[in-house]
């Protein structure tokens, strides 16, 4: 029987986008305890995609969705990912602010 379960592996930006997001919620807002729960947050989302991630629809944006991309959201933030089928492996490019211009930041 073969595994349906995908890898997830997360871009080095992705994870400076969330130790930032971190650091800005523990330090600027001077919430620790919020901090620690949106980091549990993000674990627990971004774990959710072994399993299933095509279940995350395709961005609206239609250069983005021919692209790949889609978008899973943490509170106020997106998490943006293509999968790569053949891999089976759930590829996180970034974390973004929702109020950002997203599709410029996602666009080489």
């Amino acid at each position: 029987m073969t595994s349906n379960k995908y890898h997830v592996e997360i871009s080095d930006t992705a994870k400076t986008d969330l130790h930032d997001i971190i650091t800005y919620v523990f330090s600027q807002l001077s919430a620790p305890i919020t901090a620690l729960q949106l980091l549990e947050e993000f674990e627990t989302t971004i774990a959710s995609l072994v399993e299933m991630p095509q279940r995350i629809a395709l961005v609206r944006d239609k250069k983005l969705a021919a692209m790949g991309y889609r978008q899973i959201s943490v509170k106020k933030y997106a998490i943006f990912f293509r999968l790569n089928g053949t891999k089976n492996t759930v590829n996180i490019v970034r974390i973004i602010y929702v109020k950002r211009n997203w599709a410029a930041l996602l666009n080489p």
